[in-house]
C-alpha cells in the first residue's frame, strides 16, 4: 500500500503546503470580501456551519475560508458591547410614564379641567 493513495493524506498535505493567515493579516481587498459574504450570510440567515459545508463542496475552494468569516465576525462584534435588558426594570419603567401622562391628559370634553386617571379615562370612553 502507497502512503499517498490512502484517502487522508492528499487533503492533509495540501493544507500543511497552504499557509493560514489571520483575518487582519488579509489585504484590504480580501477584508471587503470576506466581509461581503459576512453580510449575505447575516442577511439571508445562513449559519456558520453551512457556510463550512459550502467551502468543502466542489468549487467551494474560491469561496473565502470560513475561519476568516468567523473572524471576521468576531472583530466586528468587538466594535460594540450589547448588553441585556432587564424586562422589569424596562416594564416598570414604561408603565410610570405612562401613569403620569395619563395624570396630566385634562378631560376637554366637559370644559371643566378635571384631570382624568388612566382607568377613568379608560371607562368615560367606553
Amino acid at each position: 500500500m502507497n502512503l499517498l493513495d490512502s484517502d487522508w493524506i492528499v487533503p492533509y498535505l495540501l493544507a500543511q503546503k497552504r499557509e493560514l493567515k489571520s483575518y487582519k493579516e488579509l489585504s484590504g481587498d480580501e477584508q471587503q470580501d470576506i466581509q461581503q459574504v459576512l453580510f449575505i450570510m447575516d442577511k439571508f440567515c445562513i449559519v456558520e456551519a453551512a457556510y463550512h459545508e459550502l467551502t468543502c463542496c466542489p468549487g467551494g475552494e474560491e469561496l473565502p475560508r470560513s475561519y476568516l468569516v468567523k473572524q471576521c465576525k468576531d472583530n466586528l462584534n468587538k466594535l460594540c458591547y450589547i448588553d441585556a435588558l432587564n424586562f422589569y426594570d424596562a416594564l416598570s419603567t414604561v408603565i410610570e410614564k405612562m401613569e403620569s401622562v395619563a395624570e396630566i391628559i385634562v378631560d376637554s370634553e366637559d370644559g371643566l379641567g378635571e384631570k382624568l386617571t388612566f382607568v377613568s379615562g379608560y371607562y368615560n370612553h367606553f
